[in-house]
């Protein structure tokens, strides 16, 4: 069936009144033009049949075009188009002339199963069992008075220099650290004791035998801070150090990515399901959750941050922090952007300049916009503190979210639809893999990571030896001819 013999086949039942059809054909006209067809007679199933989320981004990416190309499309006509055609779609499917489209992949698992899987087979499943058994960690305000006073001097030494998340990052591991040296040695501890060597590789040994691995990532950080440490106060340790971080092993990654990769099109699929579930009647939600407008807006919000990060591979920090009309903001032409500069950023400054990095998402992703419009106008007004906080993206408290925050939400939605585990760093290595793949290009790709180029091509480094091997297979099978 075209996409007229639908809108023919309605009126001819009496299911759209005579005074509507004359609107309608003038929506379904646009539709199909948005598709990729000339009429709506050319227009089959396969290109209309679509969740409301997927047809509505192709229609406003097509009036973007239009209005590029110097045609005046007025908000009006942009919205009774899309009113016209949901109200098409609603009444085939109520009339039985179209199925409901079942392209989604469908929740087969429910919160508490999947959270109960996503715990028994989590990377850290160890880390969180050895953390139980033995608590070991020092809170700063835990440590010797004369260790405050020194690590507190510290931190103000690098106020300037070090942004403050990193600083943070150093002092849980230090938490670690003299924990273990104060509780496990119990150890009458002084500042120079932490870079004595024969403490550090206790404490290392000490931590991946917990863990039954050769070399723990927390142990290998927590080498790493001491000697960021001895180098920023000149310490006499420094150079043994250093000689001892050299000859550590690289520490078994803590997720494979091979047996949990996606593609960007199947994370796609899954924050369009999510966008239907926000529009989709609440029906057998449990007693104890009474405010459905709440559970609406975290279904649009997790939707959004998984389509951002699909188009936009920034960090996780990165997604967490943005702030309205600081780094999400609209300018005097009306177009959206996506500004994030200096300690906003992983790496500050370049070349001796503020580090900056901008995306318009009005030219780069026309069709994310009318989600952000419909998020920022009706659903997240939903969650408390939306009018007082400047930041995006709200915990269903209404308080910023965590790192902890951020990983939960993402991985469960797509751990739901997919049975495989997701993490929102992991978005950067699918996008980059993706993108080098198809295109060869390693600039634009550290473009869009916010790296450099010789770090893309550090971390992807397979491509261009198998690049290489393809080019000698091409040169053998010549030269053998």
């Amino acid at each position: 069936m075209t996409l007229m013999e639908l809108l023919t086949t309605l009126e001819a039942q009496g299911s759209i009144s005579a005074n509507r059809v004359k609107d309608v054909k003038t929506s379904v006209r646009y539709l199909a033009l948005a598709v990729g067809k000339d009429t709506p007679e050319q227009c089959q199933e396969a290109d209309f049949l679509l969740p409301p989320a997927v047809w509505k981004e192709k229609l406003d990416g097509y009036f973007l075009t239009q209005q590029q190309r110097g045609k005046t499309i007025s908000p009006h006509t942009l919205r009774n188009t899309r009113n016209n055609l949901s109200f098409l779609f609603r009444t085939a499917q109520q009339s039985e002339v179209l199925a409901t489209p079942e392209s989604l992949p469908q929740v087969s698992l429910t919160q508490v199963a999947a959270r109960k899987v996503l715990a028994q087979t989590s990377p850290f499943a160890k880390h969180w069992k050895a953390a139980r058994t033995q608590s070991y960690r020092l809170a700063f305000e835990q440590w010797p008075p004369d260790m405050q006073t020194t690590w507190l001097t510290y931190c103000a030494s690098r106020h300037l220099k070090t942004r403050q998340t990193t600083l943070r990052n150093r002092e849980k591991f230090l938490t670690c650290y003299i924990g273990y040296l104060i509780t496990v040695e119990e150890c009458a501890l002084q500042w120079d004791d932490l870079f004595n060597i024969a403490f550090l590789d206790r404490f290392v040994r000490w931590h991946s035998q917990r863990l039954d691995v050769r070399l723990s990532t927390l142990a290998k950080h927590m080498t790493e801070t001491l000697r960021t440490l001895a180098s920023h106060l000149n310490h006499p340790a420094l150079t043994a150090i250093q000689h001892y971080c050299r000859d550590l092993p690289v520490p078994e990654p803590m997720h494979d990515k091979q047996r949990y990769s996606f593609t960007l099109h199947e994370l796609e699929t899954v924050a369009l399901a999510m966008l239907q579930d926000a529009y989709k009647p609440l029906i057998g939600i449990a007693p104890r959750i009474k405010n459905h407008g709440l559970k609406r807006a975290l279904h649009h919000q997790h939707a959004l941050m998984l389509r951002l990060l699909v188009r936009i591979p920034i960090r996780s920090r990165n997604l967490r922090e943005i702030q309205l009309e600081k780094n999400l903001y609209k300018d005097g032409a009306g177009h959206w952007h996506l500004r994030f500069s200096g300690e906003e950023l992983k790496i500050g400054t370049r070349n001796g300049r503020t580090n900056t990095y901008h995306v318009n998402l009005s030219t780069y992703c026309p069709g994310l916009l009318s989600h952000l419009e419909e998020f920022l106008t009706i659903y997240r007004r939903r969650i408390p503190n939306a009018e007082s906080s400047p930041f995006l993206f709200l915990t269903r408290t209404g308080r910023p979210p965590n790192e902890h925050d951020i990983r939960s939400m993402l991985s469960m939605v797509v751990f739901q639809r997919t049975k495989k585990r997701f993490y929102p760093h992991l978005i950067r290595t699918i996008w980059a893999t993706e993108y080098i793949t198809k295109t060869g290009d390693f600039t634009t790709a550290a473009h869009m990571l916010g790296d450099t180029v010789q770090v893309v091509l550090r971390q992807y480094h397979e491509f261009i030896e198998r690049e290489h091997k393809d080019k000698a297979s091409q040169f053998l099978t010549a030269a053998l001819r």
